[in-house]
């Protein structure tokens, strides 16, 4: 049976193919969605084939700009780099403080926190600070080096004081005097706990001081002015010093008084630290820190002091899970106070400048005292500026004859002693010093005492570590009694003996070691030879 459309023209689509298996789609090709013809494509204007379409497809639709990127832009917009002795930092570029920062602190994280809030009106979270934070950080580590301090910091010669003004304004001192200055070539960190100096003035006098620090001693004030001239110096190796006396001598107020002269904190110094990182933690917090009422010193605390002074750095582990160090780098002048002297090794005590208070007569109110120390302050900065720069006038003609470990710190001190003192003044103060330090070191270590007495009354002395402990505990028998002073064992002796050789020496006793007879035993020779001082009565 034939279809009752057989013979019938089907109506065609203008341009589509037919067939019996076609199958066109609504919205296909030759048909638009609504079934009506779709129009044929414009031949004459450019065709774009392959990637050229799809880059013209990107392009039309570009993405918005993300956090990082747009926060990256920021940065390098607004944010400087420079390099400091190895550490990354980072300051404002329009900013007429001469302010610096490290890039991996918190205060960049504020920075860059306020920078997107004032473009964006939004927030940002942890992971786009860290990876900016460390784009800022690879930038600073290419860039160039540059001058950074805290507090003070020296530059071409000169010396450059951050007053920490909230009218930006700064010191600068070198040989023909000193002025204030708005635009120093030099950054400052400014640290959390670092209080304003006042605007120094001219004319006044460095006996000023002497009102507010209890030293009547001349010598002892000579060492403590010297003390505040060598702080002013950054770069050089730091004396240490040690303030000591009963109760009621103002030890606590003398350092203040000292610390606000050079570097004024917003809190009052506290004790010392309880171990070394939190040591080195604030000695680079602090241009100058004070360790209050300190009544022992552990050799770890000893040793960490010496590299403070020197200049030095903490390493340690940086997270719980990895093996990365976190290194923490200081140099800073130290403070130490209590009653008694708490320096008992060699080490630190050849850094040292220890002074002795005396008991105060009549007391004055403390608040009548900081009142007029205020109205003072400034006079009394201004003589210091003119005595530091009196002493760069001089350096560079100075010579110290001396084996003290201060060399750098001596020729400042003789080279600012002539300021306000006659020639070699400080030089007499100093050794006088050393040879109360050295009694004092004495006191602290009973065994180097013992050997000292002992080859100063024997004349000599050769034999093992065996027959040395033997002979001290014969001939100082009556005076250890049941103590047990002296070490247990010959060997704990001879190690006792290599730690305090300089002990020796500078009480003018030469030690010698070698091996003697078929089996090498270690002999220990003991002998006198001239001291470096006067030998302890």
């Amino acid at each position: 049976m034939a279809d009752e459309h057989d013979g019938e023209d089907e109506e065609k689509v203008p341009g589509q193919p037919s067939g019996p298996n076609l199958i066109v789609f609504p919205g296909g090709r030759g048909q638009s969605d609504n079934g009506k013809p779709s129009r044929r494509p414009d031949r004459s204007a450019p065709q774009l084939e392959g990637f050229g379409a799809l880059e013209a497809l990107l392009s039309a639709a570009k993405p918005p700009e993300k956090d990082v990127d747009r926060l990256r832009r920021l940065a390098d917009e607004h944010l400087g780099v420079c390099r400091h002795e190895g550490r990354a930092y980072v300051f404002m570029r329009k900013q007429s403080q001469a302010e610096a920062w490290s890039a991996h602190s918190t205060r960049t994280a504020d920075v860059l926190h306020d920078l997107f809030d004032r473009d964006s009106g939004r927030l940002l979270a942890p992971a786009t600070i860290n990876a900016v934070w460390r784009h800022l950080k690879r930038k600073a580590n290419q860039a160039g080096p540059g001058a950074v301090g805290r507090r003070w910091c020296a530059h071409g010669g000169n010396i450059y004081l951050d007053l920490r003004d909230p009218d930006g304004r700064y010191v600068e001192i070198d040989e023909r005097g000193w002025r204030l200055t708005s635009s120093p070539p030099v950054r400052f960190e400014k640290l959390a706990n670092m209080a304003p100096l006042p605007v120094p003035v001219s004319g006044g006098s460095i006996e000023l001081l002497q009102r507010y620090v209890n030293v009547p001693d001349a010598d002892d004030f000579h060492l403590v002015v010297s003390f505040v001239i060598g702080c002013m110096v950054p770069g050089l190796p730091f004396p240490v010093l040690q303030i000591t006396g009963g109760h009621g001598t103002a030890k606590t107020e003398t350092a203040c008084f000292i610390m606000r002269l050079i570097d004024p904190q917003v809190e009052d110094p506290g004790g010392l630290p309880t171990n070394e990182t939190n040591l080195f933690i604030a000695a680079a917090q602090d241009y100058l820190p004070v360790f209050d009422n300190v009544s022992f010193l552990s050799p770890q605390h000893s040793d960490a002091i010496c590299r403070v002074t020197t200049g030095g750095s903490h390493r340690g582990r940086k997270y719980t899970t990895n093996g990365e160090q976190h290194i923490i780098p200081a140099h800073a002048p130290v403070i130490i106070t209590g009653i008694d002297s708490v320096i008992g090794r060699p080490d630190l005590s050849s850094r040292a400048i220890t002074i002795r208070l005396p008991p105060i007569e009549k007391h004055r109110p403390l608040a009548q005292l900081l009142n007029a120390f205020e109205r003072d302050r400034p006079k009394i900065l201004g003589a210091l500026l003119d005595m530091l720069s009196h002493a760069l006038r001089n350096r560079a003609t100075t010579t110290v004859e001396s084996d003290h470990r201060l060399a750098d710190f001596a020729v400042i001190a003789s080279a600012a002693e002539t300021y306000y003192r006659e020639a070699g003044s400080f030089a007499r103060a100093l050794e006088a010093n050393r040879l109360s330090q050295n009694d004092d070191l004495l006191d602290h270590d009973p065994v180097i005492d013992m050997v000292v007495r002992f080859v100063q009354a024997k004349g000599s002395f050769k034999g093992t570590a065996t027959e040395l402990l033997g002979t001290l505990l014969q001939v100082f028998r009556d005076e250890i009694g049941f103590k047990r002073i002296l070490p247990g064992a010959p060997h704990h002796l001879s190690r006792h003996l290599n730690s305090k050789e300089s002990l020796l020496s500078f009480n003018g006793i030469v030690m010698e070691q070698s091996r003697e007879g078929i089996g090498g035993t270690r002999i220990i020779a003991l002998r006198p030879a001239p001291p470096v001082g006067p030998q302890r009565q």
